[in-house]
């Protein structure tokens, strides 16, 4: 098992996927490269490239594949740094 706390920074390569259920609201960003995500309770898939965001709500189960080399940045809200920069 994985734990940390935003604000964190992944990098996935072509094809991997990622998935998890956070507890908290978290906002995540592509800082390169596209990324399909899916999430419980959302019909929409979502495909976002750099400079995008989606915000997941709280105990929100996600998905994440890669689509090519990606970087994705995450950071929950109401943390002193702010928001990640897209």
């Amino acid at each position: 098992m994985f734990r940390t706390s935003p604000p964190v920074t992944l990098q996935l390569e072509h094809g991997r996927v990622l998935a998890w259920t956070r507890p908290i609201g978290t906002r995540l960003c592509v800082l390169s490269g596209t990324a399909w995500v899916t999430q419980a309770n959302d019909p929409q898939d979502h495909f976002l490239r750099p400079g995008q965001a989606l915000a997941l709500p709280p105990g929100s189960r996600v998905v994440v594949q890669a689509e090519q080399d990606l970087r994705l940045g995450f950071e929950a809200p109401g943390e002193q740094s702010g928001w990640v920069m897209c």
